[in-house]
């Protein structure tokens, strides 16, 4: 049975316990738009790795790690996307997004947009104190790019050069403060 952490009338936000890993890993195995666009291989374990990941460790501040399957029960029967979420990181007002991913055969419905308005919601029940979302994404993820956008995200100056699997991309980190 999940746990849910958070629900409105759209969205439930449930953690993923050993049992729901297979549901996780059926999100990442089945979108093609994530293997082409960002590792370029199946991304096979990488709900195990996800959910087995430890929270970074920050100087004075806790992290907390969220492993998160988003359930819409009015657009599916099963799981629509998979959040890994850290709260306090890089500083106790940041919360960060380490994974979003919405099943393939659900894009381009606004799932993605929902999640991402939930989260200060939620964030600002469980964790008061944050009041910034950051994510970082690849500069060839056109799709998460232009719902950052929509969603109101800013681009920051900071970027990272990553090399994965032989090519180069450049990470691009966007953020929304939520409260003033």
């Amino acid at each position: 049975m999940p746990i849910s952490i958070y629900s409105n009338s759209e969205l439930s936000f449930n953690v993923v316990q050993q049992e729901d890993i297979a549901l996780a890993q059926e999100i990442f195995e089945r979108n093609s738009v994530y293997h082409n666009s960002v590792v370029h291989k199946s991304p096979s374990a990488m709900a195990e790795a996800c959910f087995h990941s430890q929270a970074p460790a920050v100087k004075n501040s806790r992290v907390f790690k969220y492993f998160l399957l988003i359930d819409m029960p009015k657009l599916a029967t099963k799981p629509v996307a998979v959040l890994d979420l850290f709260v306090g990181f890089p500083n106790y007002k940041m919360a960060s997004i380490a994974t979003l991913l919405v099943r393939e055969n659900l894009h381009r419905k606004g799932i993605a947009s929902s999640i991402l308005a939930s989260l200060p919601q939620f964030l600002q029940q469980a964790h008061p104190a944050c009041t910034t979302l950051s994510i970082s994404v690849t500069d060839n993820n056109v799709a998460a790019l232009r719902c950052l956008v929509k969603n109101e995200f800013k681009r920051v100056d900071s970027f990272l050069k990553i090399d994965a699997n032989d090519r180069e991309y450049t990470a691009l980190t966007y953020r929304k403060s939520f409260k003033e």
